[in-house]
């Protein structure tokens, strides 16, 4: 069992998963039941570890993508 100043891995992984889908601390906390300060400092501490600008960048390309594929299946429903 992990402690107050410690987290699991799966924690870590799901938190980080869904800062990459773009979803804000809020949104992760609200959906993981894992506190926002808890959310906060799981993607500080990876960020941290991983170069800020350099996740930042790869959720935003998420984003971007996601945007694109959202954008082409309605032009392709459109088609139809």
């Amino acid at each position: 069992m992990t402690g107050p100043n410690q987290t699991q891995s799966s924690d870590k992984s799901l938190v980080i998963q869904k800062r990459l889908e773009g979803k804000s601390t809020n949104q992760i906390a609200k959906e993981t039941g894992i506190s926002k300060e808890k959310v906060q400092f799981i993607i500080n501490d990876w960020k941290q570890k991983m170069g800020a600008s350099y996740v930042d960048e790869i959720a935003d390309f998420e984003s971007l993508v996601k945007d694109q594929i959202y954008q082409l299946n309605n032009v392709h429903k459109d088609l139809e």
